[in-house]
């Protein structure tokens, strides 16, 4: 009877774990695999709910540096959770420069600690050498900011018009004015 009482506590769990497993790939087939790839420095990160509650989302804020693909974006948010050592968050803090994958998911780019995100250390250009030659485009600026320091070329084009016609005309009343006289 004894055995059986033992048995049967053993059996019923007393507590619910929550565990991260992440499937193995290599560091290459990740980047791959990735919707986005980039090296960028995290420049904000905004939490829902209250300060501190590893169960809420998060939304980082990146300043793009380079990317695998072409992007005509020098800024990008993606979604994840902070890291509670079970929950598959990531632990990434403002200012710090990472190789960073994320995926499209319902909410836009997500990216978790099974995506192989790396953190690039000053001191380890080796790793950084290899990382910078997955990842070889260099961020664009926006294209809104090109945009408002430029003018397109019709209206460029129809203002020297308008000045060429000006000057002519006033060339041509101010010799008339001084012929009458």
């Amino acid at each position: 009877m004894a055995a059986g009482l033992a048995i049967g506590l053993v059996s019923v769990p007393l507590v619910s774990v929550q565990a991260c497993s992440c499937m193995e790939l290599s560091l290459e087939q990740a980047v791959q695999d990735a919707d986005l790839a980039i090296i960028g420095t995290l420049a904000r990160v905004d939490a829902a709910g209250a300060p501190g509650d590893l169960q809420q989302p998060v939304a980082m804020h990146w300043s793009i540096e380079r990317s695998r693909d072409a992007l005509e974006v020098s800024q990008a948010t993606i979604g994840s959770w902070r890291d509670d050592g079970a929950n598959c968050g990531v632990a990434m803090e403002v200012g710090q420069r990472w190789l960073v994958l994320a995926t499209l998911g319902e909410n836009g780019l997500e990216t978790n600690g099974c995506m192989q995100n790396r953190l690039l250390e000053a001191d380890d250009p080796d790793s950084a050498a290899v990382v910078d030659a997955m990842v070889p485009v260099a961020a664009t600026p926006e294209p809104a900011s090109a945009a408002r320091a430029t003018l397109p070329l019709p209206i460029l084009g129809a203002a020297a018009a308008l000045v060429l016609v000006a000057g002519l005309s006033y060339l041509a009343f101010r010799r008339r004015a001084a012929g009458d006289a």
